[in-house]
């Protein structure tokens, strides 16, 4: 068994660290909340992404946009459900899809299929392999009739 020891100077780092966003305090995945795109404008809302991933509910008509500000790429991981990819059109197996964002830029990817991406809970999960100074912004476009 590990003991992990800080003094006082090491726990406030790790706060500190925390609280920027950049080392995950309790290990949780970060829920997302999807930006809806409107005639009227909106606004940028991103979350800094999480070592576990980040989330968010999927109705079909989200896309991920992953700003990477670091002097490395980042490989962002689209989970499928169920793991392993089973019960896939026409009984496919399907892997877990990549997208690499290079330094300094940013990529939009989706929309995504609620049959191969939603989880139990309609979540779709995105992993990014470098999360220093990488934000994931979710939005949704809702067609309009």
């Amino acid at each position: 068994m590990h003991v992990l020891r800080l003094n006082f100077r090491g726990l406030a780092a790790l706060i500190f660290l925390a609280l920027v966003g950049m080392v995950p305090l309790f290990g949780a995945v970060a829920d997302q909340t999807p930006t809806e795109i409107v005639l009227a404008g909106t606004v940028d809302t991103t979350s800094v992404a999480d070592v576990d991933g980040n989330t968010f509910t999927n109705t079909g008509y989200e896309f991920v946009e992953v700003i990477n500000a670091s002097v490395s790429p980042t490989t962002v991981t689209i989970d499928v459900y169920p793991s392993g990819g089973q019960g896939a059109p026409d009984s496919l197996t399907v892997t877990d899809p990549t997208v690499v964002v290079a330094a300094g830029t940013r990529k939009k990817f989706g929309p995504f299929r609620k049959r191969l991406y939603n989880s139990g809970t309609e979540k779709v999960k995105v992993t990014c392999s470098n999360i220093v100074t990488v934000t994931v912004a979710v939005w949704r476009l809702t067609p309009n009739p």
